[in-house]
């Protein structure tokens, strides 16, 4: 199947991802795009195990508090530049529904490797992930 530029800007949309390792997923899928989110995801996986040992001293914290049960979560990056983008943030809102759900640390940082890494570009590591509760005021 033909590469064409709107299905590496479709996919592109749906993931974030730069064009060229979008229209790579897509040539590998033969442009299949859901083949190729999830050929993303797979590499993505890899890269960040390459990356897992760059130090990450930026990051961000998210505190959520509901009734009387703060949820509280960071993360750390290599940039300041990253922590303080958009993206950034809606990965901690992300980081924070997991802990909500009741998963684990290690869901978590599963979650940022697979839907986050390859998009962000850097280590990315969960620090703090907790739940605490207590009686409100």
């Amino acid at each position: 199947m033909e590469i064409t530029a709107s299905l590496v800007k479709e996919l592109r949309e749906r993931t974030g991802i730069g064009m060229m390792e979008c229209k790579k997923a897509l040539s590998v899928t033969d442009g299949d795009i859901e083949a190729a989110i999830e050929e993303l995801r797979k590499k993505g996986l890899a890269k960040a195990a390459s990356k897992a040992d760059r130090e990450a001293l930026e990051g961000g914290i998210k505190i959520v508090t509901e009734g009387n049960s703060a949820y509280i979560v960071s993360v750390s990056c290599e940039t300041d530049f990253l922590a303080n983008s958009d993206r950034f943030k809606t990965m901690l809102g992300s980081v924070v529904e997991v802990l909500k759900a009741g998963k684990s640390k290690e869901d978590a940082q599963e979650m940022i490797n697979k839907d986050y890494s390859l998009e962000m570009g850097e280590n990315l590591q969960v620090r703090d992930y907790q739940k605490v509760e207590g009686a409100s005021l």
